[in-house]
């Protein structure tokens, strides 16, 4: 074996075993979690929330967005962010208003934040899908925040 160390995976009883593969009879293995990555499975790593869809992690951006969703704090598995890290970004998941008119709004904090333009909305990584059309009764009663700075991604991580 040359000088970089090698590494192997073992899956034994639902747990991953990293060995150096360099000195197996000499080394006490390292024991984390399995975990299989799925459409759906909601991971935490440090402060921030994902929905994994596609392959692809979507940063849950706000409460606003994970009760929005729907999503169960029973369903958020705790991970190490290393496995946060290997994922590639997808657009971040969030609550998006549309009323009657061409106004759409980023629901943050109970508040409703315009979006300025759609290049902005697309800047941020939106994504159509996450738009609910809504009565413009109820999107009166959202109180007002500030709007949704222009050419500002929202972050898809906190890495």
């Amino acid at each position: 074996m040359n000088a970089e160390l090698k590494w192997l995976l073992l899956l034994v009883f639902g747990s991953v075993i990293l060995v150096n593969a360099t000195g197996l009879g000499h080394q006490t293995p390292t024991t984390i979690p399995a975990v299989v990555i799925r459409d759906g499975l909601i991971l935490k790593a440090g402060p921030d929330i994902f929905l994994i869809e596609s392959g692809h992690k979507r940063h849950i951006i706000n409460l606003d967005a994970f009760t929005g969703k729907g999503f169960a704090w029973e369903r958020v598995q705790q991970v190490d962010q290393s496995v946060i890290n290997a994922l590639p970004d997808g657009p971040p998941v969030a609550v998006l208003l549309k009323g009657s008119g061409p106004e759409i709004y980023l629901l943050d904090k109970g508040h409703k934040r315009h979006i300025l333009t759609i290049k902005d909305f697309e800047q941020a990584r939106f994504v159509w899908d996450d738009v609910r059309f809504v009565s413009d009764t109820d999107l009166r009663r959202l109180p007002d925040g500030p709007p949704v700075p222009p050419l500002t991604p929202v972050p898809t991580s906190s890495q």
